[in-house]
């Protein structure tokens, strides 16, 4: 055969050969996206599950945790919102207490709870109103009540904790390795909630930031202990939906992000440090669940992949 004609084949053969992995290399990556994208969308839903079942019985204590600090228009109102309280405690019959009762007989999130506990709730929402009211005239009752239940609610005590853990497994599982080292955080290690509610800028939207602090010692050997610091920090924006203001909306513009550092204690020494990042998606709050998954615990929802909740 001719030398020139082989100097083609191998020319060609190997250009052909690059083309077949590239292609295979760009199937691939489409393979993992739309993986991810299914899974994304699959935490999506189960976000949404977990916060719209969660439980918005209103806690006996007076005051909200001191872990909890409530920003409206740039102020800390927990004195103010204690001396609204209390003032509609003694007047139950003001027409803010009134229309928030109205608001809450019809609403699929309180509607079932009894009259005390919902007029408690009425009379919450009233002094909350009355703080926010002062620099928009259009306050979203559903916004209103929903910062109540981070204030009060006992399904909410933990909720946020729950929803950092599933987005951490979200990121395990679209193969990045450093997130193995990422323990879960577990309800009642260090967490703050700061809550601001701006008028000034957006009259119905609010913004929780949370952070999350946890320690762990796991034995490497009869020697050496090992100490896993974990801070985990995320913050939402909560809106009413453009279609329904009955429906919440959350959205993250930075996601979740998690620091790991892990020490040897004895000889203190740092052995690694972990940073990850992940998305969170947007995700909708709809208490209409409540009526057909109020048989549903907390604690199940986890699971409910499992029983096909999430995914229809």
């Amino acid at each position: 055969m001719d030398v020139t004609v082989l100097e083609m084949v191998k020319k060609y053969g190997m250009m052909a050969l690059v083309l077949i992995v590239m292609v295979l290399v760009l199937a691939v990556i489409v393979i993992v996206c739309i993986r991810n994208a299914g899974k994304l969308e699959l935490l999506s839903n189960k976000l949404s599950v977990m916060v719209s079942i969660a439980d918005t019985t209103i806690r006996e204590e007076e005051d909200y945790s001191q872990k909890i600090c409530c920003i409206v228009d740039g102020i800390e109102i927990r004195k103010e919102f204690m001396q609204n309280l209390a003032y509609y405690k003694e007047v139950p019959d003001d027409i803010l207490v009134k229309k928030h009762l109205e608001y809450l007989k019809t609403s699929a999130g309180y509607s079932s709870h009894d009259e005390n506990k919902m007029i408690r709730r009425a009379m919450m929402g009233a002094a909350f109103e009355k703080i926010v009211r002062k620099n928009t005239f259009s306050p979203n009752l559903c916004l209103i009540h929903h910062v109540i239940s981070y204030l009060y609610s006992i399904g909410y005590e933990d909720l946020l904790v729950h929803l950092v853990n599933e987005v951490l497994k979200y990121k395990r599982s679209t193969w990045c390795s450093n997130v193995k080292y990422v323990s879960n955080i577990r309800p009642g290690n260090g967490v703050t909630l700061t809550i601001k509610y701006d008028s000034r800028v957006l009259s119905n939207q609010c913004c929780i930031k949370v952070d999350m602090y946890s320690e762990d010692f796991l034995n490497c050997n009869s020697e050496l202990e090992l100490k896993r610091t974990s801070f985990s920090t995320m913050k939402l924006f909560i809106s009413p939906t453009l279609s329904d203001d009955q429906f919440l909306t959350y959205r993250s513009k930075k996601g979740l992000t998690s620091l790991v550092w892990d020490f040897l204690r004895r000889r203190l020494g740092l052995v690694s440090q972990v940073r990850c990042e992940s998305i969170i998606p947007e995700f909708f709050v709809d208490h209409v669940l409540m009526r057909t998954l109020n048989n549903v615990c907390l604690s199940d929802v986890v699971k409910c992949q499992d029983v096909g909740i999430v995914e229809t």
